[in-house]
């Protein structure tokens, strides 16, 4: 069922009964639909793009993306600015192909359509990060998201594609990938070392390289756990380096690291 808002007039906020919500000129259930959901019935289209890929779970890079919806309109359907469309809150994707709904919620693109979107829209970052996510859990075939070289933002998704990797278990990992890769470094990601698991970037078969994420780092535990490994993996004759989460996102930090052991590691073998 398509749950829809009503449209109101002059309905102040302090009126509003418990599980309803204003936003513009309508107000909706909150339980039944979410603020995305409206501005798409408002603007009379589908949540797209990065905001559609929230929604399928797929890893967003900036949150400051996901703000604005993304909404999806025929490239032939008008659209005028309004009360209820002010286009200050939606990013709007005109759409030559037919838009084609999920059947589980009509407000929102197929997960096909979305995925393609954010390829064709998005940074490389995040367009990679998405395509390994869709990897990672078999969401799809990646063949599926190929598309002919006519359609609009092809080539991007195109090298989306070509440098995206199987295996990476999260958006950091990504992120460090193509920052060391942008750096001509070339990295595997999950490489399995006999006694120790799986690393998540090994560098020239001797340097691992782990990431840390904040859901990693809940108690004395985990911290255990991460020196264990990199113990072991020192006694294999391995250099580890460990990132955190602000480490990645700050751009700056692993090229750098990664650059200085590498070379420290030559130095070594020449003595």
């Amino acid at each position: 069922m398509k749950w829809q808002p009503l449209v109101v007039q002059g309905l102040s906020l302090s009126e509003l009964p418990e599980g309803v919500a204003r936003y513009r000129t309508c107000v909706y259930l909150s339980d039944r639909m979410t603020l995305d959901e409206a501005r798409a019935f408002l603007y009379n289209g589908r949540i797209t793009c990065l905001s559609a890929a929230k929604l399928y779970g797929l890893p967003i890079v900036d949150q400051a993306s996901v703000q604005h919806t993304h909404i999806a309109l025929p490239r032939n359907r008008g659209l005028h600015y309004s009360l209820s469309r002010m286009m200050d809150d939606v990013v709007v994707h005109r759409e030559t192909a037919r838009i084609t709904e999920n059947p589980a919620n009509p407000w929102v693109v197929d997960f096909r359509q979305a995925v393609i979107r954010c390829l064709a829209c998005a940074d490389i970052e995040q367009a990679v990060a998405i395509v390994d996510a869709v990897r990672f859990r078999r969401l799809c075939p990646v063949e599926d998201l190929q598309v002919p070289d006519d359609v609009p933002g092809a080539r991007r998704i195109r090298e989306a594609l070509r440098r995206s990797r199987g295996g990476v278990r999260s958006v950091l990992e990504t992120m460090a990938r193509l920052q060391l890769e942008d750096a001509g470094i070339e990295s595997r990601a999950a490489v399995e070392i006999p006694g120790v698991g799986e690393v998540d970037l090994l560098v020239h078969d001797r340097l691992v390289v782990e990431l840390d994420g904040w859901e990693f780092h809940s108690g004395k535990a985990h911290w255990l756990h991460d020196l264990e490994r990199d113990r072991r993996l020192v006694e294999r004759g391995f250099l580890v380096l460990r990132f955190d989460y602000d480490a990645v996102v700050s751009r700056s930090e692993v090229v750098p690291a990664v650059r200085a052991a590498l070379s420290q590691a030559v130095a070594r073998g020449r003595r």
